[in-house]
């Protein structure tokens, strides 16, 4: 069991939550449940296979094995890791423009919808 890691991510969910409720006025569902499998996986798996696991099947990344993204999730994901994680400082659009610049377009669309 990874405590320090299981930590982190609560922290880092509880950021995300405050994130959603300041730029929406509310919480969707899906963001309650946000990274919750890793806490869960952290229980019983190694941080590299939990990552793996988690990127492949979690529908707020890119690249995961749907092909389906849920853009908005994305965004309030980049746009709180500079709150909660030293080793990404960049905000939700700095993040898009360096590893999603195809995605920009849309994604500053969403951001601007959501008030980012």
């Amino acid at each position: 069991m990874d405590v320090k890691r299981i930590k982190y991510t609560l922290a880092h969910k509880k950021a995300i939550i405050e994130i959603e409720k300041r730029y929406r006025g509310y919480n969707t569902l899906s963001i309650y449940f946000h990274d919750l499998d890793k806490v869960i996986l952290y229980l019983f798996l190694p941080k590299k296979i939990v990552t793996k696991i988690h990127r492949m099947f979690s529908l707020h990344h890119v690249g995961n094995i749907f092909g389906i993204v849920n853009i908005d999730e994305a965004i309030l994901d980049w746009e709180c890791a500079r709150f909660t994680k030293i080793d990404k400082p960049l905000n939700a659009y700095e993040t898009c423009k360096k590893y999603y610049p195809e995605l920009l377009e849309i994604v500053s669309e969403r951001m601007k919808e959501i008030g980012i």
